[in-house]
């Protein structure tokens, strides 16, 4: 998403794959003013530029090549990829998943008001950093009634903001997903795509390994970076239910230390947040059974707040 002629850190350089930064074997100003001429006229406005998008610290002054720590932080701090004055369309965010995804709360009976789950906060987070975003999707949950009637107005309502668009589905296993993946891709056309399923392939209290349900994720991410090769995808490890599941533990640990590595290896644009520890004690992984709304699977405000600070943490990364 960055102009020419900037490309990938080199092979074997100690950087983040996810990053980009200037031309030659320097990375100072004088790179970056060379790479953004089109935007600054001077070394100062380039790191003045830079500075504003991405708070980007030079490891050196003079513009040599850094150490190797000093090119591995030029690498992670470097420009976001979500700018609008590089890209001035509106990158196109798909929510993904279950009812999570959606923002179920003690449905059917409601009696937790419905926020849009994590969507709220996130919406919040990226409009306040000026991100020029739309979230898109076509599920029609909660307001199709398919787990009772939603009463209340939620306190920011992302429907006449034209942003309550996602692929959220109640009850819904990676099974659905797979059989879907093709279609919601074609049609819905993400930039950033944020999933998080498979809490409903396992069953509360569950220890054996949910080896179904892994292979069911890599064939998913499989579709996604062969169907759009461009499309981020962020993919959670999921949240726990309410009381210990081994089970999720285990599906989690696949997610970070297999599958999510196998993908990036590739050069593919795979990476993964932690939304389980969002259900937990702070600094803890022991689960806090006070931050269900429904007492089994579904966040209240704060646990889906949470959410929402992760999803947009891994969305600037």
């Amino acid at each position: 998403m960055l102009p020419k002629p900037w490309s990938r850190c080199a092979a074997g350089s100690p950087d983040d794959k996810n990053y980009r930064h200037g031309p030659g074997s320097g990375h100072g100003p004088d790179q970056i003013t060379q790479a953004f001429g089109s935007y600054t006229n001077s070394t100062q406005d380039a790191k003045a530029f830079l500075v504003d998008l991405g708070s980007l610290t030079f490891a050196t002054a003079d513009g040599q090549h850094p150490t190797a720590a000093g090119h591995q932080t030029i690498c992670q701090a470097a420009v976001p990829m979500l700018d609008p004055i590089i890209n001035p369309t509106p990158y196109r965010i798909c929510p993904m998943g279950d009812s999570i995804t959606a923002g179920y709360t003690d449905n059917p009976n409601w009696t937790v008001p419905f926020q849009f789950g994590y969507r709220s906060g996130l919406y919040t987070r990226l409009t306040n950093n000026n991100v020029n975003f739309q979230f898109v999707g076509g599920s029609p949950e909660p307001w199709n009634g398919a787990s009772g009637t939603v009463t209340n107005t939620p306190v920011i309502d992302l429907r006449p903001l034209d942003q309550d668009h996602h692929e959220g589905y109640g009850g819904k296993n990676t099974a659905f997903v797979l059989s879907n993946i093709g279609n919601w891709l074609g049609v819905d056309q993400p930039h950033i795509l944020l999933l998080q399923i498979g809490i409903n392939d396992i069953g509360q209290g569950s220890t054996g390994e949910p080896a179904a349900t892994e292979l069911n994720l890599s064939n998913i991410v499989n579709a996604v970076v062969n169907t759009r090769p461009q499309t981020h995808l962020i993919l959670a490890q999921i949240t726990p239910y309410s009381s210990y599941t081994d089970a999720i533990v285990k599906y989690n640990n696949y997610i970070k230390d297999t599958l999510v590595p196998y993908f990036a290896g590739l050069g593919k644009f795979v990476t993964t947040v932690n939304q389980y520890t969002n259900l937990c004690v702070p600094g803890t992984t022991n689960i806090d059974a006070s931050l269900f709304a429904n007492g089994i699977n579904h966040p209240n405000a704060v646990a889906y707040d949470r959410m929402a600070q992760t999803w947009f943490a891994g969305i600037q990364r």
